[in-house]
């Protein structure tokens, strides 16, 4: 088995983690209404669950990240998307929010894939190809798009929209640091100091990946505090998920053998189930408050 199969796993947990405590913050905060983008900062700034679950998330953020500088991206992500299903199971324990019917399906068909991912065993590296900066650009707009139509949109709308957006900016960051990682470790490898400085300084995947995962970050938020957690959660994974997955395999070369690919397939269809289901219970929600 793969070592990025439990380093990726403990990474959906604390993710899994970070979404509830956010949210439970985000509730409280929404709940005294404060008024403006300062006070809303203040309120957070002091809330410890909020800060807890910034934390929980760094700490996936981290797990994350170290799986994918060391393997493949579309072995990672996979398994990094097991955290919607168990962010809905700790929303229903915690929160109490409804979960939603296909939550047992979607966690089964994750297992599965689980399982066969670690059939595949380790595989060669990947090396990005020339149609990769052009992806990003338009994985750029379609994010920015996104975020200036849910602004715009009705609150039913906006929940949607500002989750893709969070979602595709966050699957863009992946693929972005996996740019910056490859630009950085081959200057490292030199044993130059200031030749790694030089190139984090001047590397464009580095800064532009800082910007796009903090749009993503103030659009998931957004979300969530327009939201439910048992929608926007899953819908801005699956997003992010699937993009670089789909990323590492088109755009990275990486391999795809009988056993991992049928592990990317049920994974995501765990998603998809999970993200039906998710939907089904906010129409439900919708129509018993109306």
């Amino acid at each position: 088995m793969s070592p990025a199969i439990p380093v990726a796993l403990s990474a959906a947990l604390f993710f899994a983690l970070g979404n509830l405590f956010q949210k439970k913050g985000l509730d409280r905060g929404a709940s005294r209404s404060p008024k403006g983008f300062k006070a809303w900062c203040a309120l957070l700034l002091r809330d410890p669950r909020w800060l807890g679950g910034i934390g929980c998330s760094c700490a996936g953020a981290l797990l994350q990240y170290a799986a994918m500088a060391n393997w493949n991206l579309s072995v990672v992500q996979p398994l990094v998307a097991l955290n919607p299903p168990i962010t809905a199971l700790l929303c229903r324990a915690f929160l109490g929010e409804r979960a939603p019917r296909g939550l047992w399906g979607a966690l089964a068909l994750a297992l599965a894939g689980v399982a066969l991912m670690g059939l595949s065993g380790e595989e060669a590296a990947g090396a990005p190809r020339a149609a990769v900066w052009p992806a990003v650009g338009i994985l750029c707009a379609l994010a920015a798009g996104l975020w200036a139509a849910g602004r715009r949109a009705s609150p039913e709308r906006a929940e949607r929209l500002l989750s893709l957006s969070a979602g595709a900016g966050f699957g863009l960051s992946v693929l972005l640091f996996k740019l910056a990682w490859l630009d950085l470790s081959g200057a490292a490898a030199s044993g130059s100091l200031s030749e790694a400085a030089g190139a984090a300084a001047t590397s464009a995947a580095l800064w532009l990946y800082v910007a796009v995962y903090g749009g993503a970050f103030l659009a998931s938020q957004t979300a969530l505090a327009k939201g439910r957690g048992m929608l926007v959660v899953p819908l801005s994974a699956a997003v992010g998920n699937l993009v670089p997955v789909l990323g590492g395999i088109f755009l990275f070369g990486e391999p795809c053998g009988a056993f991992k690919g049928g592990a990317v397939a049920l994974l995501c269809a765990s998603l998809l189930v999970f993200f039906a289901g998710g939907r089904r219970a906010a129409r439900e929600e919708a129509r018993s408050v109306g």
